[in-house]
């Protein structure tokens, strides 16, 4: 059965040769950012420090069943998180073999986008001739280049179904001509989407239902022409069997708990605890995110530090809408069948992902529809496809020597798009480069002091309880110092209001601490000072004096508008909470974007060991 799947009737041996090329030259920018990683030593912050708690759970008694902690809350407060963790499963097996260090789990996200890619590419050489090959290609160099280094090695889940999606997208299409082989790709890379982020949910039912009905419909014709073996119905079964157990974890979480993950789920988006962005704001968001200009720019990703609400004209996206609208009429109207199948994927995709978008509410974060960049690419193809044999049967002389100039500029943009990707990738920092930074002055200190065991908590033998003061980043980095402390052996957590995003089983009770872990910033540092109880272990302000003053004149600047604002009480929040003083709805985008470069601009950080009775 593997064998057929394989060899497909219509692909020869040039296209799979040009497959094979095109997943390793895509795969070198990814190679060169995990280079640029390799030193000096990055270290995880916030979600991704969470991750690499969860991959070192694999394997144990506390083996993740879900997803990472997300923004899903149900009425009673509880933290709910991403449907499943095939994410997780994923990344870890490099991160077990390259020895459990946060590099190991970059190299674990690289080779699941090369996965994804090899995929991709494997798929278009079943469906076409070599040029679809190379458009797929080219669609994939594309997104490498605009998703970039930082976002092509992160484990963070809205970025490692980048080229997933696509895979999904393409193997539903492929369903729909007739490659019923594929579906069980097609269920496990739909299911990948939405295990890693719920915001998937919709858009991979609906088109799962219409592959599957796609499906069940052949089958009926096969039986009705008695046709031999009932090929497309045992792969129905297949892509059956491999469903249920993609998604046996999740709901074996959700019949150990009560509520189960599911239901925090379901009480979350079925009843919204604020109001929708409704039907207009959904279609704008969609259009910033289907811009062709961000995929040649490496501005598809955003940063926790910079981008925190999505911004973006939507008119390149509509201008992209309308050509692909236009050659639509164009394959139809030269009968071009397995692309109007490609076509009806993406106009699905489209009127399921406004109507999905507009039942988004709260901040509408910038990874909020990451998928219409993959879209667009798909776009972008398709309406090449359209459009370039029309034009080109329009010309005289359309082939220059032996080759056509179609899969030629195709070949040009592709070659420029990997280059331009490989030498931004060059430059890769990693996420939070600054947070890192900081911790790599603050992790080795604070380890060799606990391991002393002169201060209070007891050593190793010690429990303690990671909190955190401070105004800028909302203890993100307090989440590296768990991670870096549990790597290193100590038994060391967050309190229970951390508990699905810490883990439950690394819940620390201040009664049962011996002793408490602040991780402190700013002002609040000299103040800690003077707590005859508090043990300072470790300091670290690597900012410029050029940046020290910055942020000194950014703070009066915002000070000042607000009280001109009659704001008062954001004066008062702007020292306790940054983040949440820049979502305040009264809050002008302009001050926004000055808090933002506070944010990157950063205070002097600090570590405190304090007793538990402090």
């Amino acid at each position: 059965m593997l064998l057929r799947v394989l060899r497909s009737p219509r692909s020869g041996g040039g296209k799979l040769v040009l497959g094979v090329g095109l997943a390793t030259v895509l795969a070198m920018p990814l190679i060169v950012a995990l280079a640029a990683l390799r030193t000096p030593r990055w270290y995880p912050i916030l979600d991704l420090a969470q991750i690499e708690l969860r991959l070192r759970d694999i394997g144990s008694r506390h083996t993740p069943l879900v997803g990472v902690a997300g923004r899903i809350f149900d009425d009673s407060g509880r933290q709910g998180s991403h449907p499943g963790p095939l994410g997780l499963y994923a990344i870890w097996p490099a991160y077990r073999l390259l020895g459990r260090t946060a590099w190991g789990m970059l190299v674990g996200a690289v080779t699941v986008h090369v996965v994804a890619i090899a995929t991709l590419l494997w798929l278009a050489v079943r469906r076409g001739a070599q040029p679809l090959v190379l458009g797929m290609g080219t669609a994939a160099a594309l997104l490498v280049l605009g998703y970039g280094g930082d976002a092509v090695t992160s484990p963070w889940n809205p970025y490692l179904v980048a080229f997933w999606w696509v895979v999904f997208l393409i193997a539903v299409w492929s369903v729909l001509c007739r490659d019923f082989p594929v579906l069980p790709v097609a269920v496990v890379a739909g299911s990948f989407c939405v295990q890693n982020h719920a915001e998937y949910t919709a858009l991979v039912v609906v088109l799962l239902a219409l592959a599957g009905s796609w499906s069940v419909r052949e089958v009926v014709r096969e039986r009705k022409r008695e046709v031999h073996g009932a090929r497309t119905a045992r792969w129905l079964a297949v892509a059956s069997i491999v469903g249920i157990v993609v998604w046996l974890p999740p709901l074996v979480e959700e019949l150990r708990h009560d509520p189960g993950n599911f239901s925090i789920l379901l009480d979350h988006f079925g009843s919204p605890p604020e109001k929708t962005i409704g039907l207009l704001r959904g279609t704008r968001l969609l259009l910033a995110h289907m811009n062709p200009w961000r995929l040649v720019t490496s501005a598809v990703a955003g940063e926790f530090s910079g981008n925190f609400i999505e911004r973006g004209t939507p008119v390149p996206g509509a201008l992209l809408l309308a050509a692909w609208a236009a050659s639509v009429v164009v394959a139809s109207r030269r009968r071009m069948r397995d692309l109007l199948l490609l076509d009806l994927v993406l106009g699905v995709v489209v009127v399921v992902g406004v109507l999905s978008l507009a039942r988004v509410f709260g901040p509408v974060w910038f990874w909020i529809g990451l998928w219409g960049f993959g879209t667009s690419a798909l776009m972008l193809l398709a309406t090449a496809w359209a459009v370039l044999p029309a034009v080109a049967g329009r010309l005289p002389d359309w082939r220059f020597g032996h080759a056509r100039w179609g899969p030629a500029a195709a070949a040009a943009i592709l070659a420029a798009a990997t280059g331009a990707a490989a030498l931004q990738a060059a430059g890769t920092e990693g996420h939070a480069p600054a947070l890192s930074r900081v911790l790599s002055a603050l992790v080795p200190r604070t380890t060799d002091a606990l391991e002393a065991g002169a201060l209070p908590g007891g050593g190793r033998r010690g429990r303690y309880l990671v909190t955190s003061d401070d105004p800028v980043n909302i203890g993100f980095h307090a989440f590296g110092i768990v991670n870096e402390l549990d790597r290193e052996g100590f038994r060391v957590g967050m309190e229970p209001s951390y508990r699905t995003s810490i883990t439950p089983h690394r819940v620390v009770r201040r009664d049962r601490a011996t002793a408490v872990v602040v991780l402190v910033a700013g002002a609040a540092i000299d103040e800690w000072r003077h707590r005859p109880e508090a043990v300072e272990v470790a300091v670290v302000d690597d900012r410029t004096p050029a940046e020290r003053a910055e942020y000194r004149r950014l703070h009066d600047g915002v000070v000042e508008d607000f009280r001109r604002a009659g704001l008062d009480d954001l004066v008062d929040t702007l020292d306790e909470n940054l983040v949440i003083t820049s979502l305040d709805k009264r809050t002008p985008p302009d001050v926004r974007e000055r808090i933002a470069r506070m944010v990157v601009i950063g205070l002097p950080n600090a570590i405190f060991v304090t007793p538990v009775d402090a």
